[in-house]
């Protein structure tokens, strides 16, 4: 996975995760029929709202690997560290054109549901956004070691001939 791509995977919020998401949406649907159109404006209000948080996330995570290729590869990593840096400064004007379209408000939450149901429903849909976060890196860094893994055998080669 190369930056490019990581623009469109990093920057959604999910719809569908394994945390059975829409389970408790129709949990809570059933258990209040009357705020259906409620619950559902909610779900992606919150979801959108903790957006931004997951992309900062994100760019934290990139900002500890240029750091980690500086401290620990400064001698092999000069055209990785320039690409995991470019990669960067794509996702933060990435991020922000995103977020200067998005329309913000504040969440209604939804009336006569009771707060352990929605902090559930918070904990499962922030969840799915921070595990799509952790997949993302975990790509970019597969990526951008195993392109430091091929200078470093490349320099090898290189001395070996010699």
């Amino acid at each position: 996975m190369n930056c490019k791509n990581g623009k469109k995977r990093l920057s959604g919020y999910i719809k569908e995760r394994p945390y059975d998401l829409q389970q408790e949406i129709n949990k809570l649907k059933n258990a209040n029929p009357q705020a259906k159109e409620i619950i559902d404006q909610y779900v992606v209000c919150y979801g959108k709202d903790r957006t931004q948080l997951q992309r900062q996330s994100a760019m934290k995570h990139i900002g500890y690997l240029s750091d980690e290729l500086k401290k620990n590869y400064t001698n092999y990593s000069a055209n990785v560290l320039e690409e995991v840096n470019r990669c960067g400064v794509t996702l933060k004007q990435f991020f922000n054109e995103l977020e200067s379209k998005e329309n913000r408000g504040t969440c209604n939450l939804p009336k006569n549901i009771h707060w352990k149901d929605l902090l559930k429903l918070q904990g499962i849909i922030w969840a799915q956004q921070m595990d799509l976060v952790d997949i993302n890196v975990y790509e970019l860094k597969k990526h951008y070691f195993s392109q430091l893994m091929r200078n470093l055998k490349n320099l090898a080669n290189k001395r070996s001939v010699k």
